[in-house]
């Protein structure tokens, strides 16, 4: 495929489509990339962007030409994309000829996951492989049901600018050390903190364990009250928050983050400085881990180009393949 695009205008074209993400990129003009242009895009692994597939083909299913696609792709490459096809949409009239493939042996997406340090993750928990339609295509691709599940919840609705959502992220985290809670901010939002890695407008609040719901109604009550949010879920250990007006969604998790335990160790989180305003946020090795064991095409995608733009050559190779190795040794 020629690119015809930055990596920044494709970026543009995912906040216009998909998901509004916020990045290190300078703002930049609509460059018109078309939805047929995006999804060559995210089909190409060494992007690390495939878990956007699954709502770009949810979302779009009907609007887009996949002819133009296809001529865009070699054989192993339709074979993934029809794969993707019927497990998003599994009533999809796809044609003999998009089915038809010349991959003489089965075939691995992403395939940086069949390498020997990494193909730990196609035994993950979480895996999911429907055996016909690897039969059909030749093709294993690995995604769990969080991938799927979640590509149907991505609507491109946030009405913010990065600087706004610095400034909504300052004024939330105000309330808990005002009301001396122990708190750190965790997921994508961590990395954007601590990298300027891309990352999702949502804010994951991280607390420990001996707080309670109980501890946080005046915090909730004034964020709900003068930040514009207003709780759509809780839980014993877990409340979720969501700014109509923007669109901007906040998880408080307690004493877990990714579905495991946190104990905040000294190790786990520091303080970082924005714009010289203090924040605590986990340390990226800490977000990374717990988004392995998670399990997401997206988590995992998250954690290879992290280590990638961050370290970069020999180090890389060699802190992902520690990162999967440790990993290994937790599967029963």
């Amino acid at each position: 495929m020629e690119r015809r695009y930055s990596d920044d205008e494709y970026y543009f074209a995912i906040n216009k489509y998909i998901l509004p993400l916020i990045t290190k990129q300078p703002k930049i003009e609509d460059p018109n990339i078309t939805q047929e242009e995006l999804l060559v895009y995210l089909l190409y692994e060494e992007n690390y962007l495939s878990h956007f597939i699954f709502p770009m083909i949810y979302m779009y299913n009907s609007t887009l030409n996949y002819s133009i696609v296809y001529e865009q792709l070699a054989s192993a490459g339709k074979a993934v994309l029809s794969l993707i096809r019927e497990i998003v949409w599994p009533k999809n009239d796809i044609s003999n000829s998009q089915k038809l493939s010349k991959i003489d042996s089965i075939s691995f997406y992403p395939t940086f996951l069949c390498e020997a340090q990494y193909n730990v993750m196609w035994q993950h928990p979480l895996a999911l492989d429907d055996e016909q339609l690897t039969k059909v295509y030749n093709t294993k691709l690995y995604y769990t049901r969080r991938d799927l599940n979640g590509s149907r919840l991505l609507k491109p609705t946030i009405c913010c600018s990065k600087e706004e959502l610095i400034i909504k992220l300052f004024n939330i985290t105000d309330y808990f050390r005002h009301s001396g809670i122990t708190y750190a901010i965790g997921g994508g939002m961590s990395l954007y903190l601590n990298a300027y890695f891309e990352a999702s407008y949502d804010i994951d609040i991280v607390l420990p364990n001996e707080v309670s719901t109980v501890d946080l109604e005046p915090i909730m009550d004034s964020i709900c009250r003068y930040e514009n949010f207003r709780v759509v879920e809780k839980f014993n250990k877990y409340i979720c928050l969501i700014n109509e007006i923007d669109g901007i969604g906040i998880d408080v998790e307690i004493g877990q983050h990714y579905k495991y335990p946190i104990v905040f160790s000294e190790d786990q989180y520091s303080d970082i400085d924005i714009n010289g305003k203090t924040i605590s946020v986990l340390t990226a090795k800490e977000v990374l881990w717990r988004k392995l064991q998670y399990g997401r095409l997206k988590d995992i995608n998250n954690v290879i180009k992290f280590c990638k733009q961050t370290l970069g050559g020999t180090d890389y190779e060699t802190t992902i393949a520690d990162v999967f190795r440790k990993f290994e040794s937790t599967i029963p």
